[in-house]
């Protein structure tokens, strides 16, 4: 007697496999399947994400989707796509796993023929929408030169994937006139090297003052040398120099922090990084008995960074009691590269490494390496381009693509690759931008590529545009 109920059930199973397996459409033979679903309270991008993939949809397939808000949805209307923190999506991302995604990171999957990208409320639902659309071919290698495959039907992910950038900054420079549309698509979220800021509406930049060489810009030697000269470094020859400053000067430490700490207040606290680093050249810093007696009591009498530290560490502790979460940035760079012995910078300052690293016995990898021993925080500043010579070959991009994991390994949390900056050319800067600043995203859970993904995409780029 139970025979027939196993037989039913059993076919209730089968059938069930068989729907399981049919592929949900968002496009199917030039017709729309789906329609697109933002958030009543929708970020701002959330909306950018939602308009870009409905463009590029559009380019695809030809095939124009709709786009509401989920106040005007419900399940009669048909399958959607949720972009963003709907009250869809909190049935199956809760709070507490929403706020570990962070500003960039996402989830993409569907449930019961509804697709759900679903991420950081400022940049991770646009970037949930770049991998997906980049699952379907389409590739923007330079700001003029983007591939869109053409499709029929556009197909939902059959496999979910999720994913949060290790590095919470990545930022390059490179010559290729960048557009704030691209940079948006390539996931860069600073604005040190390109000049550009995102606004809000494309997820916006992480909040950087100044640029990385900014002591005469805190304390200008034209308005500053002659009424305070014991500001400034004190040079073998027994003159001061406006080209560096006396790190140690009690006067000089609380003249910089507190104008830090007003900036900070005028912005409203609205700052994720504030450069306090040293100017641009070699020529060392002070050899005041001050100076010189910190750099022999944490390395040596050429410690230099034993200054720069101590001198950051003062600044960021000012800032840090009043704004915690805003970052200190330094740099360790030409003569304070080495790193200090027997001091540590504070947990709010970030320390920005220079130079081009590769794995192993490389000695920039060693400096990296000192240097997590000092801070919490590592930046990593390398040179996509030949500074001999912009114009030069620096087919570089396997290095590059080693430089990240590496670096991810010890601890680096942003990285900014200078690429041809102001000059012209350098290793066919265009398609090379291509990788800096995804080259660290790593593999993606529930996706069939690996570390080297956008190396690859970027040779294959070079190829198509250059050759």
């Amino acid at each position: 007697m139970y025979k027939p109920l196993a037989v039913l059930l059993l076919t209730f199973l089968v059938i069930g496999m068989v729907q399981a397996a049919v592929p949900a459409f968002i496009t199917k033979s030039g017709k729309a399947r789906c329609i697109i679903v933002l958030p009543n309270d929708a970020s701002s991008g959330e909306k950018y994400a939602a308009l870009e993939l409905k463009n590029h949809i559009k380019q695809i397939a030809g095939v124009v989707l709709r786009l509401i808000p989920e106040v005007q949805y419900s399940a009669k209307t048909g399958p959607c796509i949720s972009i963003g923190r709907t009250a869809m999506s909190k049935k199956y991302v809760s709070e507490t796993q929403l706020n570990a995604l962070g500003d960039d990171g996402y989830k993409v999957f569907a449930r019961n023929g509804n697709l759900f990208f679903v991420g950081g409320r400022r940049r991770g639902s646009m970037y949930a929408v770049y991998e997906y659309l980049e699952s379907l071919g389409v590739r923007w290698y330079s700001p003029d030169y983007t591939v869109i495959p053409k499709l029929g039907d556009v197909i939902m992910p059959a496999k979910p994937f999720v994913y949060t950038p290790k590095l919470w900054y990545r930022d390059q420079w490179w010559n290729n006139a960048p557009t704030n549309e691209w940079l948006a698509r390539m996931r860069v979220n600073g604005s040190n090297g390109q000049d550009h800021t995102l606004s809000e509406e494309m997820g916006g930049s992480t909040t950087t003052i100044h640029g990385c060489h900014s002591y005469a810009i805190l304390v200008p030697p034209g308005e500053n040398f002659d009424k305070h000269p014991l500001w400034f470094a004190l040079k073998p020859d027994g003159k001061r120099s406006p080209g560096e400053m006396c790190l140690t000067n009690p006067e000089l430490r609380e003249f910089v922090a507190q104008q830090v700490l007003a900036d900070v207040r005028e912005r409203k606290g609205r700052v994720d990084n504030y450069w306090v680093s040293q100017n641009d050249g070699g020529g060392g810093g002070c050899f005041c008995d001050r100076c010189t007696a910190e750099r022999l009591a944490h390395g040596g009498k050429d410690s230099w960074s034993a200054n720069t530290i101590s001198f950051t560490n003062y600044v960021a502790d000012t800032v840090g009691r009043e704004f915690p979460k805003v970052r200190i940035k330094t740099l360790a760079y030409n003569y304070t590269q080495a790193a200090p012995l027997n001091i540590k910078a504070s947990d709010n300052v970030l320390v920005e490494v220079c130079g081009n690293f590769g794995p192993g016995d490389d000695p920039h990898a060693k400096l990296v390496s000192a240097w997590s021993k000092v801070a919490k925080n590592i930046s990593v500043y390398t040179y996509g381009g030949s500074n001999y010579g912009y114009w030069w070959p620096y087919a570089n991009e396997w290095e590059l693509g080693m430089q990240c994991p590496w670096a991810l390994e010890n601890g680096v949390k942003a990285f900014y690759v200078q690429g041809t900056a102001l000059g012209k050319g350098s290793g066919l800067g265009r398609p090379a931008g291509v990788p800096v600043c995804a080259h660290g995203l790593g593999p993606i859970e529930g996706c069939e590529e690996g570390d080297q993904r956008l190396l690859q995409r970027v040779l294959r780029a070079r190829r198509q545009v250059c050759y």
